[in-house]
């Protein structure tokens, strides 16, 4: 897509083709890349290759010959809208608007959570989240950067660059991200990790990448006692659990992901469940 944005900001028709129950997807990569009305057309999933090709070849070269129309033409950066305060209510009432679900349209048929995994959440109260933002000494207004070069799947990101959260390339700030860090039951002295954690952009992938996992090294496994012991991918740790588990909360509410729509894994792994993070255990390396 990003090729394909760059041929249609130069006034190039391009025909995306891909399948059917992908849309979804193709609409909000095209929206990201901000060309938010690309041509696509519908592959099948189990007609043979050439019989598909015959079927759809005309409608490609239509497509590809055919000037791009003003509508086609229209271009802009995805940028909705990202209010500080989401709901204001009874602690019981926020409870019931986090619990929140949508329902998905094929390839899932079924609803799915807005802003959760479809686990319960710590409600991100004000008290909270300040509380939170004691585990920094980032200020809270402070976009999420580039904190070093990255080199990533979609080019070389700069340091002090703002961090782009997949799928949608939005940006966040860091009260933000303390705020995913209350909903997924991190301490204040777990926020640097989850700070670190965000630097990634918490890409989903699309039909591939199916799993996402956190390591951690350094001084600071210990300081925050993670398990790097017998069960370390298993339940039970608060430190563990609530790590792995802000990755997936920040790729749904900080980049926009949502299955069958722009997350496209085809099973899904119980990894990203609930999110999976792990501890190197420095102390049992080999001397030297």
């Amino acid at each position: 897509m990003p090729y394909i944005a760059e041929l249609e900001k130069a006034g190039i028709p391009t025909v995306l083709i891909d399948l059917e129950d992908q849309h979804n997807m193709v609409q909000q990569e095209a929206l990201s890349n901000g060309v938010p009305n690309v041509r696509y057309l519908p592959a099948s999933r189990t007609m043979p290759g050439p019989e598909d090709v015959d079927k759809i070849i005309r409608s490609v070269l239509e497509a590809l010959t055919r000037p791009l129309t003003k509508k086609e033409k229209e271009r802009g950066t995805y940028n909705p809208p990202q209010p500080r305060i989401i709901f204001e209510g009874t602690l019981d009432e926020a409870e019931t608007f986090y619990q929140q679900t949508k329902n998905i349209p094929s390839p899932v048929n079924a609803p799915l959570s807005i802003y959760s995994d479809g686990l319960p959440i710590r409600v991100p109260t004000e008290d909270r989240v300040n509380e939170m933002l004691t585990g920094t000494s980032h200020k809270p207004d402070e976009i999420v950067a580039q904190q070093s070069d990255r080199m990533g799947m979609r080019g070389t990101r700069k340091r002090g660059e703002p961090v782009l959260f997949q799928p949608m390339n939005l940006t966040a700030t860091v009260e933000k991200v303390a705020t995913i860090a209350v909903m997924a039951g991190c301490k204040p002295e777990h926020l640097p990790i989850v700070l670190a954690i965000a630097e990634s952009g918490c890409s989903t992938g699309t039909t591939n990448f199916p799993s996402q996992v956190c390591v951690v090294s350094g001084p600071i496994v210990r300081e925050i006692n993670m398990n790097t012991g017998c069960g370390h991918l298993g339940p039970g740790s608060p430190v563990n659990s609530p790590l792995g588990r802000a990755y997936q909360l920040m790729a749904i509410n900080l980049g926009g992901a949502i299955p069958g729509v722009n997350r496209m894994s085809s099973h899904g792994t119980p990894l990203n469940r609930a999110g999976t993070c792990f501890a190197e255990n420095a102390d049992g390396l080999p001397s030297g």
